[in-house]
C-alpha cells in the first residue's frame, strides 16, 4: 500500500500528534536530525503497532475463546490499526529522505525493501492489509483506492479467528532485526552529511534581514542549522511565501493554500518552536488588512 499513491490522505484526527512531530525517538536512544528522526520514528511506529497485531492474534490463537477474550483482543488489534492508518497522511516524511537511507541501508538487511525504513512501512501495510480483508471487505476495496476509507474496526472481534489464520499465513519479519536495521540505517545517513560549518551556514542566517530557511520537508530553522519540524498546515503556508513573495495578503493566501485560518497559524509560527521564527514573521497592524511578511527561502546546498 506504501508503494501506491493514493487519490486521497487521511486526514489525521486534530487531537492526535503524529510521531513524525515527536522531538525524541519513538524507540530506543538516538540522536538524529529532524528529518531523519521524523523517518526513523515512522518506520519504528508501524514495526511496533503491525507486531502488536500479530502477537496478538497469536495469544488469541493460543488462548481460550470466551467472549470477553475475544472483545479484549479485538481492542488491541483495533487500536493498532487505527494506529497504523493515522499515519499514513504522514508518509512523505519518509519520502523525502528515501534516497539517503537507500544508499545508507545495509545490503543485508534490506528486508525485502531499498531500506529498512521503507520495509517497515511496506510491513505494517501488509498486516493491516490482511486484517482489514478479513474485517472490513466492502471497505477494503475503496481502501486501495481512498485512504481517507476508514475500516469498520467494530468487525474485528466477530472475525477474529479468520484474522488469524490469514496472518499466521505469511511469515514475518523479525522486528527486533528491523527496527535495529532503521536505526543502523538512519545513523549511517546521518554521519554521511556534510558536517555544518560557517563555511555552509546561509550567509544570512546570522547577519542581514532575518529569514526562516527550510531544509526540506516540513524542516525549517532560523540559523540554517537547528531544524524544527514543522505541522502540515504550517508548512503550507510557509511554501507559499517560499515559492510566491516575501509579502502576501489574505486573499492571497487562500488562493494558494485554501482556507485555513492563516492568523492562527501565523500566530503559532511565531510563538511555538521556541519562538525562533518571530524574528521572520511580521504581522499587519491590529486591525488592519494588510500584508504578511514572512521571509522564506531554500538552504543552498554546500559545495
Amino acid at each position: 500500500m506504501s508503494s501506491n499513491q493514493a487519490d486521497e490522505q487521511p486526514i489525521a484526527s486534530s487531537s492526535r500528534q503524529s510521531v513524525t512531530r515527536l522531538k525524541s525517538p519513538f524507540v530506543g536512544e538516538v540522536s538524529l536530525p529532524a528529518d531523519l528522526l521524523s523517518a526513523f520514528n515512522l518506520a519504528t511506529h508501524a514495526i511496533s503497532n503491525a507486531r502488536q497485531i500479530v502477537l496478538t492474534c497469536q495469544m488469541f490463537a493460543a488462548a481460550g475463546d470466551s467472549e470477553e477474550e475475544v472483545a479484549g483482543y479485538g481492542r488491541l488489534i483495533a487500536e493498532s490499526a487505527k494506529e497504523i492508518w493515522a499515519e499514513y497522511a504522514y508518509h512523505t516524511s519518509l519520502a523525502n529522505v528515501a534516497q539517503e537511507l537507500a544508499e545508507a541501508a545495509d545490503p543485508g538487511s534490506h528486508f525485502g525493501g531499498t531500506s529498512a525504513h521503507e520495509a517497515a512501512l511496506s510491513y505494517a501495510d501488509r498486516v493491516l492489509d490482511a486484517v482489514w480483508w478479513v474485517a472490513d471487505p466492502l471497505q477494503h476495496s475503496q481502501f486501495r483506492r481512498h485512504r481517507a476509507v476508514q475500516m469498520d474496526v467494530s468487525r474485528i472481534p466477530v472475525r477474529l479467528w479468520s484474522i488469524a489464520k490469514q496472518l499466521a499465513k505469511t511469515s514475518w519479519p523479525d522486528c527486533d532485526a528491523l527496527i535495529a536495521a532503521c536505526q543502523a540505517e538512519a545513523c549511517r545517513a546521518a554521519s554521511r552529511r556534510s558536517p555544518k560549518t560557517d563555511s555552509h551556514r546561509p550567509p544570512s542566517a546570522s547577519i542581514g534581514e532575518p529569514t526562516i530557511w527550510f531544509h526540506a520537508t516540513r524542516c525549517y530553522s532560523a540559523d540554517g542549522v537547528n531544524m524544527r519540524t514543522v505541522t502540515v498546515e504550517e508548512d503550507d503556508v510557509l511554501q507559499a511565501f517560499l515559492w510566491n513573495k516575501p509579502e502576501l495578503g489574505i486573499p492571497e493566501l487562500t488562493k494558494v493554500c485554501g482556507g485555513y485560518d492563516f492568523p492562527r497559524i501565523i500566530d503559532g509560527l511565531r510563538a511555538k518552536y521556541g519562538a525562533v521564527f518571530a524574528k521572520s514573521i511580521q504581522k499587519p497592524s491590529p486591525g488592519a488588512p494588510g500584508m504578511y511578511v514572512v521571509r522564506v527561502k531554500k538552504v543552498p546546498k554546500a559545495n
